[in-house]
């Protein structure tokens, strides 16, 4: 199931200025908002995770009259892989005295 996100913060502000009508973002409802994206933002730090891009294209409007917010997430994981190689050179000499490199790799 998929629930139903409107605008971001961005889209809709812009809308909302050029539209001329009344203003959305009063002072009660950004406090709401910012409110919310602190909640938010509590529960990603209490998962040992940092929002790096928080802005008002990541913040989606979930409802008008009720001035509710979600906080869009991307989370990239990054692995790093470790490989231990042995080295083994090994240094013979031929019985005309000629030096013979041997090179191995293993894992």
């Amino acid at each position: 199931m998929c629930e139903l996100l409107r605008d971001n913060l961005y889209e809709f502000s812009r809308y909302n200025r050029e539209a001329g009508g009344e203003p959305y973002f009063t002072l009660p409802r950004l406090r709401r908002i910012a409110t919310q994206c602190l909640e938010a933002l509590r529960f990603v730090h209490g998962l040992d995770l940092i929002h790096c891009d928080l802005k008002p294209e990541n913040i989606l409007i979930k409802s008008y009259s009720r001035c509710e917010i979600k906080v869009i997430l991307t989370l990239t994981l990054t692995l790093t892989l470790t490989l231990t190689l042995t080295l083994t050179l090994t240094l013979t000499l031929s019985p005309t005295l000629t030096p013979t490199l041997t090179l191995l790799l293993t894992r």
